[in-house]
């Protein structure tokens, strides 16, 4: 059995809010209720949580999603500010 540990942090890396799955729970599935009762300008996370639900969501209430796409995407989507900010969340050796 694994764990995933999901962390939402500020901007000075300080945990804001933490929560323990089990390692089966998909990335997506914890994001959004865990950004809930926040009202972040933005959000940053790897691309695991590249779903168009929570980027649409996130939108929806005014949160700016940087998330670098998936490789295996249908439907490839990229903006001048996520491709300069996707060295921090990727996952690239």
């Amino acid at each position: 059995m694994t764990t995933k540990i999901h962390a939402i942090c500020d901007a000075l890396s300080n945990p804001v809010e933490i929560d323990i799955t089990s390692g089966k729970n998909a990335d997506t599935n914890r994001a959004e209720p865990m950004l809930e009762n926040m009202d972040p300008d933005a959000f940053l996370v790897d691309r695991a949580h590249d779903a168009d639900r929570l980027i649409d969501r996130s939108t929806e209430r005014g949160i700016t999603p940087v998330i670098p796409p998936k490789r295996n995407r249908t439907m490839q989507r990229a903006t001048a500010s996520l491709q300069s900010l996707s060295f921090l969340t990727d996952d690239t050796p």
